[in-house]
């Protein structure tokens, strides 16, 4: 296939591609955000409850050759 055809049948397909309006996609877009804000940890913040993947005993170093 050459190239022109390659660019062609990508025209084509392009062509086809169902478009909406772009008033139409803010809109959608809006509506999604406000139905999941509850969710979004950027907007109300992460839980209070204690974290179980924090180590309050210090840190651990995993290293092949410790210091003597």
């Amino acid at each position: 296939m050459s190239d022109m055809e390659k660019i062609v049948e990508q025209l084509r397909t392009e062509a086809n591609i169902k478009r909406i309006k772009v008033s139409v996609a803010c809109k959608d877009l809006i509506q999604y955000c406000l139905k999941h804000e509850h969710k979004d940890v950027l907007i109300h913040g992460f839980d209070k409850s204690p974290n179980p993947f924090f180590f309050r005993k210090g840190s651990i170093f995993l290293c092949e050759n410790p210091p003597n």
